[in-house]
């Protein structure tokens, strides 16, 4: 089962992120966080916390949370290499200092899980796995949720009852 946290970003708040968390390490599961790249590294909280914490997965949900189907396969390629260059870099700048390991970018949940043929050949050619499983289409498979939500308790407990299943 994938759990998918989509848009985590510089404006993410890290004490929710965190009391996220606090659910997944209770029942040893792993979240995948769908990050936008778009000046992460500038909330280093939020940037250190992706880089230490375990029990995670990191993915790339894009640079801003635009829909990509409507571009053309180099403008998709060219916006997807300076998130993956903007990651490895900023990933890198400060690994040696603060002792993590450089976490590769993998997948890509695309914003709305809109897909086209120019999104999955610019992800191909990337070396990025396109993924656009829902919890409504595959039930099952993944529950997907944004970080956002869980500043209401029911959605923690909602995703506490899921986690706990």
């Amino acid at each position: 089962m994938i759990y998918r946290d989509d848009d985590i970003s510089c404006w993410t708040d890290l004490t929710t992120l965190m009391r996220i968390q606090d659910l997944f390490d209770k029942y040893n599961k792993t979240h995948t966080c769908a990050v936008l790249m778009e000046d992460l590294w500038e909330s280093k909280g939020v940037w250190f916390w992706l880089m230490t914490t375990k029990n995670i997965d990191v993915t790339l949900h894009g640079w801003k949370h635009d829909d990509y189907t409507m571009c053309s396969k180099e403008i998709i390629k060219d916006t997807l290499s300076i998130c993956l260059d903007y990651w490895e870099e900023n990933s890198k700048r400060a690994m040696d200092v603060y002792g993590y390991e450089f976490r590769p970018l993998k997948v890509f949940y695309p914003p709305w899980n809109k897909t086209s043929p120019a999104l999955i050949e610019a992800c191909r050619e990337l070396g990025l796995e396109v993924n656009t499983k829902t919890r409504q289409s595959h039930p099952g498979e993944v529950w997907d949720f944004h970080w956002w939500e869980a500043i209401y308790p029911e959605k923690l407990k909602e995703l506490d009852w899921e986690l706990r299943k």
